[in-house]
């Protein structure tokens, strides 16, 4: 045998093998990638919808607070009744004005998008206050 024979010899026992195990790892890695993507764009989107929904929930607060909370004080009429009347005006302009993709992917992120917005207008009376 020969320097080519044996090379030849090699090349279709050890290399031409190997090509078919790297491409099964190259076309993994390519998946995994391509799946690391996919949650990166989806979790943008996810923050971006989000930021989007508390930025209008703290905008309804504030108006509500400024329309009708405002002017029940100044009355000293702003009673439990009362509040419950300002955050059911509040969630009714806010479900308004949130787009259904938006509650879509809200209630993907968070489990229970009305809970969230319940949780968020709380919150955001109380940064208010």
């Amino acid at each position: 045998m020969n320097w080519t024979e044996i090379l030849n010899e090699l090349f279709q026992l050890c290399i031409i093998p190997l090509f078919g195990v790297a491409t099964a790892y190259i076309v993994a890695f390519i998946k995994s990638k391509t799946k690391e993507v996919e949650q990166t764009i989806e979790n943008e989107t996810a923050h971006k919808y989000l930021d989007m929904a508390e930025k209008i929930i703290c905008d309804v607060v504030i108006a509500t607070n400024q329309t009708y909370v405002d002017a029940l004080k100044d009355k000293n009429a702003f009673d439990a009744a009362a509040q419950a009347e300002a955050f059911q005006k509040t969630k009714t302009a806010v479900m308004a004005l949130i787009t259904d993709n938006m509650k879509k992917v809200i209630n993907e992120a968070t489990g229970d998008f009305d809970v969230w917005v319940d949780i968020i207008i709380e919150a955001k009376v109380k940064e208010v206050k």
